[in-house]
């Protein structure tokens, strides 16, 4: 992740048991309007190696000139969020059923793996209430970690079968709270999305049908609107924040892949 130092975070599991770690590289922005602001690579098992990358303000490209620090997680790590409000990296450690928690300031892990649910996938952080939300993909749930305490809270939350990727909406019409948005998706069962709501973490209303085997979603603050890259139709979903329907479908030319919750 680029941060105020444009340092990049790189997520590069080993094959050797499965653990992971996270590079720290020193970069230098090419866009001085624009930065790339994580470069995740994921591994899942032996089966899934997929690069993505998230975009700030625009498009820009980050050129890392060394490594600074290789941070050990869990697991095979296979998502990581930032959480504004207090610096931390959350990385969600696939094989070990936790979630490491890094300094952003001094490219450490603090404390010890939170423990969640089975196969945790991905992971989003609510800037309006400071929970990060756990896709745990095994268990069908939601863990909720609390970014002031580092532990989970409540009970699991759960959505369609099975979870994949997470959206933070943190645009609400009739209220302060934000809304999460999880793609449950299963070729032959489920193709659709769940809506949490950020106040009360429970599932409002019914899943929104998508196209077949959804496979990343992305928020776009200028329009309120969520995207669905759908990789079994070749699809965008578009689905309105403001009310929680489909209104529109994006056809394109080829698969619509981009990496578990990475479009």
């Amino acid at each position: 992740m680029i941060s105020n130092n444009n340092d990049l975070l790189i997520i590069e599991p080993t094959i050797e048991g499965c653990y992971g770690s996270v590079k720290v590289m020193r970069g230098r922005k090419r866009i001085s309007s624009s930065t790339v602001t994580i470069l995740l690579s994921l591994f899942l098992d032996t089966l899934l190696g997929l690069c993505a990358l998230y975009f700030g303000s625009g498009i820009g490209v980050a050129h890392a000139d060394s490594v600074i620090a290789t941070i050990p997680v869990g697991s095979a790590p296979t998502g990581i969020a930032l959480d504004a409000a207090n610096g931390n990296l959350y990385v969600a450690n696939n094989g070990d059923k936790t979630v490491s928690v890094i300094s952003g300031q001094t490219n450490t892990v603090i404390g010890t793996p939170i423990p969640v649910g089975n196969l945790p996938i991905a992971v989003a952080f609510d800037s309006n209430n400071g929970g990060l939300y756990v896709a745990n993909n095994f268990d069908k749930t939601i863990s909720v970690i609390s970014g002031q305490t580092n532990t989970e809270i409540g009970s699991r939350i759960l959505v369609g079968n099975p979870p994949w990727a997470i959206a933070f909406d943190p645009v609400q019409p009739h209220h302060l709270f934000g809304s999460l948005y999880v793609i449950n998706s299963n070729y032959a069962s489920d193709n659709t999305v769940s809506v949490i709501s950020g106040q009360t973490n429970t599932v409002i209303g019914t899943p929104i049908p998508v196209g077949i085997y959804p496979d990343s979603i992305a928020f776009d603050s200028a329009n309120g609107n969520l995207y669905v890259a759908n990789t079994g139709s070749d699809t965008i979903s578009v689905i309105s924040g403001q009310t929680n329907k489909v209104i529109r479908t994006i056809v394109l030319g080829g698969a619509a892949n981009s990496g578990p919750g990475d479009l």
